[in-house]
């Protein structure tokens, strides 16, 4: 659950400044950037409301918290006319059949947030576990994790227990090697990854 708020938070991080930018251009006084914009601001509290509903540490949920309202600061700052108008039926718009705001948006969110949602799936089939409960540092996290994936092939999948406090340590390995996090279950202070190269 932890991994789905943050791909979504990364999603915002990409998304915003892009809208910053459009913003500074013609796209400032077109209707698809106030959709946008509504959109983003809509998404954030939502975003909010699921992690207040989530069985998240009180730690974890803080973390999130501070980044959903820096993004929801930001999606104020999004500078829209006051007037909107389609650019593309006023015969300004120069991008083409799609509206690069709105469109844009929509397009980036899906393909940065989609990954774990489609992932996530009861029927894997592990073809090696690696227990680092042990682990107190990066290294010894990252070394037994990394002994078990070679020889691994793409259509394989590693199963990882660690423990709660190793999470964002794991996190940010997964994020180096480039690996997708297929299933996370957590149970009596456990956490089991299931991940694919």
């Amino acid at each position: 659950m932890y991994i789905y708020f943050k791909n979504h938070i990364r999603g915002y991080n990409v998304v915003m400044p892009t809208l910053h930018a459009l913003s500074k251009d013609i796209c400032r006084g077109c209707i698809g950037l106030e959709g946008a914009k509504t959109k983003v601001i809509k998404g954030l509290k939502k975003l909010k409301i699921d992690l207040e509903n989530s069985d998240l540490s009180q730690g974890e949920k803080t973390e999130i918290t501070m980044l959903i309202n820096s993004l929801s600061e930001m999606s104020d700052g999004i500078d829209v006319a006051e007037e909107t108008a389609c650019q593309k039926t006023a015969g300004n718009c120069k991008i083409g059949p799609a509206c690069l705001a709105l469109d844009g948006y929509s397009g980036l969110m899906k393909q940065i947030t989609e990954p774990v949602l489609v992932a996530a799936t009861p029927e894997v089939v592990v073809s090696k576990t690696v227990d680092v409960r042990a682990a107190c540092c990066p290294d010894t996290l990252a070394a037994p994790i990394k002994d078990a994936m070679k020889g691994m092939k793409s259509d394989e999948v590693l199963e990882v227990i660690i423990v709660q406090g190793l999470k964002d340590i794991f996190n940010k390995f997964i994020e180096q090697e480039k690996c997708t996090i297929i299933d996370v279950s957590e149970k009596e202070g456990e956490v089991h990854f299931r991940i694919s190269l």
